[in-house]
């Protein structure tokens, strides 16, 4: 697993989901643009999935059920699966065990607002120590979600500014993070190099706490008194 060092306490899914969002927007947007609206034919034998004659390695993440409303790790799945098949949910396992995360590490769980495929497969992804995304396999009784193991390198090219805070503004519109957590993985995941200023305000002074990440231009990350994002702004 990759280094998520914005994150001090791995046993907090909050915080690691916060660290691999915005990589994660950004890898699943790209892949949809790749595959639209083609089907997917999985193949767990072969551990392959093809849309059309586009053809993937991949591993299965976990799966959910409309019967039971529940997630099952791949890991403790009982359907004779080979072990190349579920190898990237055990080391999830090995490293929720690690970290003390019961989401990685509890094999089967109701399913809710937070914990759900999507958002399970996006930190499991996204802290992945290689380049990973994931696609969600829907069939009639829930959903299977795999573990794209040979991603195209596109997905993975570095944002520009405008586009940067566009995947930002959505990600923290849509998803309960920690926006300070958010924003410094996001833009390590991006290569782009920041400045964090931070002054308390007093009587006369008003108090500061911003990021400055170093864009062609700069861009400007302005937080409130709870750490939550204010505004973007472009400094030229």
């Amino acid at each position: 697993m990759r280094n998520l060092r914005y994150v001090s306490d791995f046993s907090d899914f909050h915080q690691v989901f916060s660290a691999t969002l915005g990589k994660m927007a950004t890898v699943q947007n790209r892949f949809a643009d790749i595959v639209g609206n083609l089907d997917w034919n999985a193949d767990f034998d072969s551990c392959e999935i093809a849309f059309g004659d586009q053809i993937y390695r991949i591993q299965l993440i976990g799966s959910e059920s409309k019967v039971s409303d529940t997630w099952l790790w791949g890991f403790a799945n009982q359907s004779g699966l080979s072990p190349e098949a579920t190898a990237f949910s055990h080391e999830i396992l090995r490293v929720g065990r690690e970290w003390g995360l019961q989401a990685f590490s509890e094999p089967s769980f109701e399913l809710d607002e937070m914990f759900n495929g999507h958002n399970l497969s996006i930190a499991a992804c996204g802290a992945a120590g290689e380049n990973l995304c994931y696609y969600g396999c829907e069939h009639d009784k829930g959903c299977a979600f795999v573990a794209i193991m040979d991603a195209p390198a596109s997905l993975f090219e570095p944002l520009g500014a405008h586009e940067f805070v566009k995947i930002a503004s959505d990600c923290i519109q849509n998803f309960d993070v920690d926006h300070k957590i958010f924003i410094k993985s996001f833009l390590e995941f991006n290569g782009v190099k920041f400045d964090e200023n931070t002054q308390k305000g007093g009587f006369l002074k008003k108090g500061k706490d911003e990021i400055v990440a170093k864009f062609d231009k700069e861009l400007l990350i302005e937080f409130d008194d709870k750490g939550r994002i204010l505004e973007f702004k472009y400094e030229f």
